[in-house]
């Protein structure tokens, strides 16, 4: 015997992947929707392991090469020609500033993903809680 009725399959198929006979998920959808946020955090944390990559080989090449020219951002060896205000004061600020701004995103996403989860989670325990109390009265009627 079927928890739902058959009639309400379409339905929910309709909700879940879109259009019954359609081979692509639709937007409105739920596995869309799903989708189309998976993507975004994929991306986001793609990008944002390239920059570090990035950051960390250009560390790296900056450590074992301060002697050379193009390490002006973190040579611990004083410049002789000074000191320019765009280049050596604010490029690095801003860089800072747009890694911090990067990483209080990745946590604000983090956290409203897991209080998302907590909610599923929750949620699914109560289900499962009725199910488990609609089989006891189940078998003590069928008893």
């Amino acid at each position: 015997m079927c928890r739902f009725p058959i009639e309400d399959y379409p339905k929910a198929e309709s909700a879940l992947v879109g259009e019954p006979g359609n081979i692509f998920l639709q937007y409105h959808s739920y596995a869309g929707e799903i989708f189309i946020h998976g993507v975004i955090g994929v991306v986001f944390s793609a990008m944002l392991l390239f920059l570090w990559i990035l950051f960390f080989i250009g560390r790296y090449l900056c450590c074992c090469l301060w002697t050379q020219r193009f390490c002006f951002l973190c040579s611990p060896i004083p410049s002789k020609d000074g000191y320019r205000t765009c280049r050596d004061i604010y490029l690095p600020v801003i860089f800072y500033f747009v890694g911090g701004i990067a990483i209080a995103v990745a946590a604000s996403l983090a956290f409203i993903g897991n209080e998302d989860i907590s909610v599923a989670a929750s949620n699914a325990f109560l289900h499962a809680n009725g199910l488990v109390s609609d089989l006891m009265k189940f078998l003590g009627r069928s008893r």
